[in-house]
């Protein structure tokens, strides 16, 4: 049985400091602005769209309901996010659908990197199932014969990127670390799947409690596609902050 498959996002980012767009509704609508602006991104990224078409009143009443507020309250929250600029303007008075493009990009992103790994993963197994294949181990397998990246992944090359980005001392000979990064490569990911998520474990962990995690066994374990599928930091604002959720 084939299994479903996955639609839109598990979770977004939500940086410590808000951006003033939000603080601006925030400043009208006080702590019910705020559950209906964190309520309506949760219902956006679980779109593979990144669009929240609310032109039904159904759909209207469900999301004041999570909000624990009126509709009436939640028609006036939503048109205060949009004067901020929190949501798409035209898409919302035109068609009454909340989205923004900077949730397009995100969401795209992630569901471009799902069907690159889906294709991967197809073409691995075709691989696999060819008469001169069947019964190998990935290691018996023959090498693509494509681009760089999408060559087989050596332990050495990834453990030689992480001590890089880390300055650490990780050996690729460790049965622990060649294990895990052997299984994350018999899944078909690529070296550019590997220095995507050490670099943006490093960006998030370096400098906090999580810093102690920046290893082997963790980054490259069972969480490996998780952590290659979280949300990627988008260009900082002209003010240096990144509001990575809007």
């Amino acid at each position: 049985m084939a299994r479903p498959t996955k639609t839109g996002l598990d979770y977004f980012p939500l940086d410590v400091d808000l951006s003033d767009e939000v603080e601006a509704v925030e400043s009208v609508h006080g702590n019910d602005g705020f559950t209906v602006i964190i309520k309506t991104w949760q219902a956006l990224y679980k779109t593979d769209s990144g669009d929240l078409d609310c032109s039904g009143v159904l759909r209207r009443k469900t999301l004041a309901k999570r909000a624990n507020i009126s509709e009436e309250l939640w028609n006036n929250i939503i048109g205060t996010c949009v004067e901020a600029g929190l949501f798409d303007r035209e898409q919302w008075e035109k068609h009454k659908i909340i989205t923004s493009s900077g949730v397009r990009k995100r969401i795209g992103k992630v569901m471009q990197e799902r069907e690159d790994g889906r294709n991967r993963m197809k073409n691995r197994k075709k691989n696999n199932n060819t008469p001169n294949n069947k019964g190998k181990t990935p290691e018996e397998l023959p090498k693509n014969t494509g681009s760089e990246s999408e060559t087989k992944v050596k332990v050495k090359d990834v453990i030689v990127y992480l001590n890089s980005a880390l300055n650490s001392k990780y050996k690729s000979g460790t049965s622990k670390t060649s294990s895990a990064i052997n299984a994350r490569i018999a899944e078909g990911h690529t070296l550019e799947d590997f220095k995507t998520v050490i670099d943006r474990k490093s960006t998030q962990w370096i400098g906090t409690d999580m810093a102690k995690y920046l290893r082997p066994e963790t980054l490259f374990g069972t969480k490996f596609e998780g952590y290659l599928n979280e949300l990627a930091s988008e260009e900082k604002k002209s003010n240096g902050t990144d509001y990575g959720y809007m």
